[in-house]
């Protein structure tokens, strides 16, 4: 398993080594979004399956799945809001750019510009016109069909857990705004907090 581990880590630095050859910075200063996922779900719910719009938006995530099918890569991009696909198709972006996405693994970090639609079984997505890496991941997301099932394994690497458990996730959220809510009307009481 070890082995395993150690040969996908070599991997993705050597694909980071790739980047950086080319000028390519794999941790750049910023990337501009203008909605989130849950913004771009609640904005275009109502467009009809194959329906593409002129709007262009630019989101960034964390991408949870990647489906290769040639000239076309469809990827699960994930935020703090929620879930969208990203449709990446060679003639969009041209070879070298296409070529960069198919290089990209789960587990990074990408900002996307690109024109909304409605695929034909009904997924809600941005066609990318622009495919931006923000982080290089290094090492690899737990298998996504078995996730993360060893409790103690859940326990000691927490951030692996609030990765892949859209579950754990929302009880942290929901735990950190009673937190925070709590403070805020103690402090607002004349409260010192100890």
């Amino acid at each position: 398993m070890r082995s395993v581990v150690a040969a996908e880590r070599a991997r993705r630095l050597e694909k980071l080594e790739r980047l950086q050859e080319r000028g390519i910075a794999p941790y750049p200063v910023r990337f501009d979004r203008d909605r989130t996922a849950a913004e771009v779900q609640a904005q275009f719910h109502d467009i009809a399956a194959g329906q593409e719009t002129d709007v262009t938006v630019r989101v960034a995530g964390r991408l949870m799945l990647l489906r290769r099918h040639g000239g076309l890569v469809f990827a699960d991009l994930h935020d703090q809001t929620g879930k969208l696909q990203v449709l990446a198709a060679r003639d969009a972006l041209g070879e070298e750019a296409f070529a960069d996405v198919e290089e990209l693994d789960r587990g990074d970090w990408v900002g996307v510009a690109g024109t909304v639609m409605r695929t034909r079984k009904g997924e809600l997505s941005v066609r990318a016109h622009e495919v931006a890496l923000l982080s290089k991941a290094l090492r690899a997301l737990p298998d996504k069909r078995r996730g993360l099932t060893d409790v103690d394994r859940r326990l000691r690497e927490r951030y692996l857990d609030l990765i892949v458990n859209p579950d754990t996730r929302r009880v942290f959220d929901a735990r950190s705004a009673v937190i925070a809510s709590v403070r805020r009307t103690l402090g607002d009481r004349g409260f010192t907090e100890v």
